[in-house]
C-alpha cells in the first residue's frame, strides 16, 4: 500500500510540474512543509502519514494548474481544507 501512495506522489507531482517551471525541493516545501519530502519518499527508515498524504494530495487538488490533466489512475481528492474553509481558488 505504501508504495502505491508513494507512486501516487510522485505521479501527481512530476504532472504539477509540467504545468509550473518549479523545481520537486520547491514544489515539496509548499505541498508538504518540507524541502526534502519527494526525495525521501521510499527512503530507508523514512515514512510519512496516511494523514500526509491526504494533505499533500488535498494541497494539489486546491493548486492544481489550468490546462494540466489530473494523472489517469491517481485518485483526485475532494478538498477537505477547501470544504473547511470556504476558499474556492
Amino acid at each position: 500500500m505504501e508504495q502505491e501512495l508513494i507512486r501516487n506522489l510522485h505521479t501527481v507531482a512530476g504532472a504539477y510540474r509540467t504545468g509550473h517551471d518549479i523545481g520537486l525541493s520547491t514544489l515539496a516545501r509548499r505541498a508538504a512543509g518540507d524541502w526534502r519530502f519527494f526525495a525521501s519518499l521510499g527512503a530507508e527508515g523514512r515514512t510519512f502519514t496516511v494523514r500526509k498524504y491526504d494533505e499533500v494530495m488535498d494541497w494539489f487538488s486546491a493548486h492544481w494548474p489550468e490546462g494540466v490533466a489530473w494523472p489517469k489512475g491517481v485518485e483526485r481528492p475532494a478538498c477537505r481544507r477547501l470544504a473547511e474553509t470556504g476558499v474556492t481558488s
